[in-house]
């Protein structure tokens, strides 16, 4: 698990006694527009009700099939840039979520028989995991150590099988139909509760949160990118939408067409893919292909400011770019001091210390401060983790809780 940027600019600064930070505020950030290519419908042959979908670094997709209402049985189908594939799992009755492991390994879950099947990367037979006491699981995500995670609907409940020990259940509290499961690179588990109408996280120190989605029905399949951004297809009201990390509104993924759509996936170059079941296929909105000065432009202001740039922002940072010389340079410094970066710095904080989104009263007060020179950014870093909000919370208001705490999370 990598450190945040918070965390380490916190490192060298001494942490003194308790302080209280500015009250919460409603964030008022409007979601960026996330630049994709029109839809296109990946071509399968034979999909029946398809709900699981996964895609990996090289673009090949991989997709479940129901069984249909004549002679086809149930399949796990791939499809490469050559011909569909389909994936040797045995006898399989009701294959719903799909996921791929660290490893290239497939997984798919088997509702109807309360099971969770792996297939090696290489080939192979597939083996049963060894979960057990499920009923009618739907979601399965495998974390990067290869532990994994599985909705198990039928028993309201997420329950995790790590790659060396015993099955647990993950501690959520209060689900209805867990449908959807995804894990991050910081090992936060997200769910979509099908009859809670809500998407629901649970980090790694135990905090539960419900995500900021609003107008849900029926939430099925569930997606993060390695930004930090959650994908949900909303079943009900047949559409995809999205959440950024960095806070905002959520905003409607542009699919068009679809009906019913259950699984979801995010490619790691930011495609975006949904097994729309009501319509036997799978659908993609596709990362068009970028210049070398696009491409500088998305890294700067993913690694600056922890978000895509507008189309406005792009086309004024690639035509100063097109002079060349020092142009990189002067961009890179103007977006480095600009109060959209401070902004967001700010914010980091708020997510990285106290898990949750500054509110826009809050984002400012730091922002201005940071902006006059009144404090530093590693004062800033500093305060917050001195803060009462995360000595009561992350500290449990006791002494040595607090201080083992700040090791974890600087160290």
């Amino acid at each position: 698990m990598g450190i945040s940027r918070s965390r380490r600019l916190a490192l060298a600064v001494a942490i003194t006694a308790p302080v209280a930070l500015v009250g919460p505020g409603a964030s008022s950030a409007a979601p960026s527009p996330r630049a994709l290519g029109p839809q296109t419908t990946v071509a399968f042959t034979g999909l029946y009700s398809p709900y699981g979908v996964a895609v990996d670094g090289d673009g090949t997709v991989t997709a479940t099939s129901y069984p249909d209402e004549s002679t086809t049985p149930a399949r796990v189908v791939r499809k490469p840039e050559g011909s569909q594939v389909t994936l040797d799992f045995g006898e399989i009755g009701s294959p719903f979520g799909v996921a791929l492991g660290p490893d290239g390994a497939t997984y798919v879950v088997d509702a109807s028989a309360g099971t969770v099947l792996k297939r090696p990367a290489g080939g192979g037979s597939a083996t049963t995991l060894g979960f057990t006491g499920l009923s009618f699981p739907t979601g399965v995500a495998v974390e990067a150590d290869g532990d994994v995670y599985v909705a198990d609907s039928g028993n309201a409940r997420v329950v995790k099988l790590p790659a060396v020990g015993e099955q647990s259940t993950v501690a959520f509290a209060g689900l209805e139909n867990p449908y959807g499961v995804a894990v991050d690179a910081e090992g936060t588990v997200y769910v979509a509760d099908l009859d809670g109408n809500e998407v629901v996280k649970r980090t790694t120190g135990g905090t539960q949160t419900t995500l900021g989605f609003t107008g849900l029905s029926s939430p099925d399949g569930i997606a993060v990118d390695g930004d930090g951004d959650v994908f949900v297809a909303d079943a009900g009201n047949d559409r995809v939408l999205e959440l950024k990390a960095t806070g905002g509104a959520q905003a409607v993924v542009p699919f068009t067409g679809l009906d019913s759509p259950a699984g979801v996936a995010v490619a790691p170059n930011g495609s975006v893919y949904v097994a729309d079941t009501g319509n036997d296929r799978v659908v993609a909105l596709l990362e068009p292909a970028k210049t070398a000065n696009e491409s500088f432009v998305f890294a700067a202001y993913n690694d600056f400011i922890d978000r895509d740039p507008t189309p406005t922002e792009l086309t004024a940072a690639t035509t100063a770019l097109a002079g060349g010389g020092t142009a990189k340079a002067t961009f890179l410094k103007s977006l480095s001091t600009s109060d959209t970066y401070l902004a967001a710095l700010v914010n980091r904080f708020y997510q990285d210390t106290l898990d949750r989104v500054g509110g826009s009263g809050e984002i400012a007060y730091w922002t201005g401060e940071l902006r006059s020179g009144r404090r530093t950014v590693a004062r800033v870093a500093a305060e917050f983790y001195a803060s009462l909000e995360y000595f009561q919370g992350f500290g449990n208001s006791n002494n040595l809780t607090w201080v083992e705490d700040l090791y974890v999370k600087i160290l």
